[in-house]
């Protein structure tokens, strides 16, 4: 009776394990493969017999290999679950990302039975997390080109989040503002801008930056001497593939001695009428 009972414990063990769809591998209290489910089989194109001697075949990648052999003796000797990821070799001769986590199954009075690995298929996130890490690291090294680019252009430009609050500047608004990298990031870089003008343009910038369309407008900032001048300040924003705007670029272009000849026109002109007025006839 108690073979019978152990065939049938047996064949109910093979009937579980052969009915969960991920990767599933039975194992002895100490490590040994004691049994695998079907999808382990067809994965691996191997025998059971071969499966057993995992650790000296081509099944697990060989830069994981070391990694997986010494975290599997960790959780063997402690008793603790075994979690890792590695590439395991199908029967294609591919090695795809895997999830394994060892699990102990206890009796009661605490000892080890039998170790149950659950292999979950993580190939796909692997490849995205890679691709998604390649595409941030080729981001930073376009920023850090484009940044190198934009510190050579003479021009004051700084660089805006899509909601219009501040980024970054240019060594230009450096070195014209005398402000560090630091303290542009901070409301300091606000007191350079004639208050008159913030006040005035404030609404006119907010409406415009709502509206992601390119704009402009003119404005004094004050120069590291403390004097004030002229500047056309034009803004254009930067958009990504579907057309929303991550970021903005604002270059202001001097414009003071315009504003100043202008001034001077203007003037001249009234001088001009009033003596042309004061003739009689």
């Amino acid at each position: 009776m108690a073979e019978n009972g152990a065939v049938q414990d047996d064949l109910t063990l093979r009937q579980i394990v052969d009915g969960i769809s991920a990767l599933v591998a039975v194992l002895t209290p100490d490590g040994a493969v004691e049994t695998v489910n079907r999808q382990v089989q067809e994965y691996f194109g191997k025998t059971l017999e071969e499966l057993r001697e995992w650790s000296s075949t081509n099944a697990v990648h060989p830069d994981d290999l070391p990694a997986v052999l010494a975290q599997w003796t960790r959780s063997i000797e402690s008793g603790q679950p075994y979690d890792i990821e590695l590439r395991q070799r199908g029967a294609d001769g591919v090695y795809r990302w895997f999830h394994a986590q060892g699990l102990p199954v206890r009796d009661a009075e605490g000892c080890i039975l039998r170790w149950f690995v659950l292999q979950t298929d993580v190939d796909e996130r692997k490849r995205n997390e890679a691709a998604l890490t390649s595409a941030f690291e080729e981001l930073a090294k376009s920023e850090a080109e484009l940044r190198t680019i934009i510190d050579a252009i003479p021009q004051l430009i700084v660089s805006l989040r899509a909601d219009g609050t501040f980024l970054s500047a240019n060594q230009a608004v450096l070195d014209y503002t005398g402000l560090t990298k630091e303290e542009v990031r901070t409301e300091s870089f606000g007191d350079v801008f004639h208050p008159e003008d913030t006040e005035r343009l404030r609404d006119q910038r907010d409406l415009a930056i709502s509206r992601g369309v390119p704009f402009e407008y003119e404005r004094r900032v004050r120069r590291k001497d403390g004097q004030y001048r002229w500047f056309l300040i034009q803004y254009n924003p930067l958009r990504d593939p579907r057309g929303e705007v991550i970021r903005w670029y604002a270059a202001g272009t001097d414009i003071d001695d315009r504003k100043r000849a202008e001034d001077a026109l203007r003037s001249n002109e009234q001088s001009l009428r009033l003596i042309v007025d004061s003739i009689p006839g």
